[in-house]
């Protein structure tokens, strides 16, 4: 069962969302996620805003699939959850697509390293680590879950090009707060990433030198 804070009887709830989304969504949304990668490396007209595009995606599918779909049946806290991940799919179409503001490129420096670093995590190390915690297919947290998608999403806003408006990362920064501390109350390991990339975040949001929503930026969009 994915981790995020719940009654225990919340690992039940993994097994339906796993064996329902294994067929073609989850591959789909790792294909997505690849894609980005590739755009933000060999960037071309309407990458930034497919970018911003994918993050919404994903911020949507565990905002009201997993959250709405199947947590809130056992934990009503659910409700506010699904809340953080729409207003954050809602900020990437606003600041990405709507406004091209959000300009997504691999440098040669620190960020794109805690980029790649991130990424990795998430789609590679996350489920093998999640193995070694002792999950196994059906109960196994995959990629599209709301942690994974944080940690990517992380990743990902890293590369932005400043100045960027900082509130894409609000949303990012309040789930790693909710979903640290159930690394500790469930025994989830594999969360314990979202403690520096908290941190991560918030000095990408310290330094990302725009208003909230950003000003106008030209993108390759």
């Amino acid at each position: 069962m994915q981790h995020c804070p719940s009654l225990p009887r919340s690992f039940l709830l993994f097994w339906p969302h796993t064996t329902r989304a294994w067929g073609p969504v989850v591959p789909t949304l790792l294909t997505l996620a690849l894609a980005v990668v590739a755009c933000s490396l060999w960037p071309r007209r309407g990458s930034d805003a497919f970018v911003a595009g994918v993050l919404a995606v994903l911020w949507l599918w565990s905002g009201l699939v997993y959250h709405l779909g199947f947590f809130m049946a056992i934990n009503p806290a659910a409700g506010a959850f699904a809340v953080i991940f729409i207003a954050g799919a809602v900020s990437f179409v606003v600041s990405g697509i709507v406004r091209r503001q959000l300009i997504f490129r691999w440098r040669r420096d620190l960020r794109s390293a805690l980029a790649a670093l991130l990424i990795a995590y998430a789609l590679v190390a996350y489920p093998l680590a999640a193995v070694l915690s002792g999950h196994v297919y059906p109960a196994l947290p995959t990629f599209g879950l709301p942690c994974p998608t944080t940690l990517f999403t992380i990743g990902v806003l890293s590369l932005l090009q400043r100045p960027h408006p900082w509130g894409v990362l609000l949303a990012p920064i309040a789930w790693s707060l909710v979903g640290a501390q159930a690394a500790f109350r469930f025994a989830m390991w594999p969360d314990l990433a979202l403690i520096p990339s908290t941190a991560l975040a918030i000095w990408l949001a310290t330094t990302a030198g725009g208003r909230p929503g950003g000003e106008e930026v030209a993108s390759a969009a």
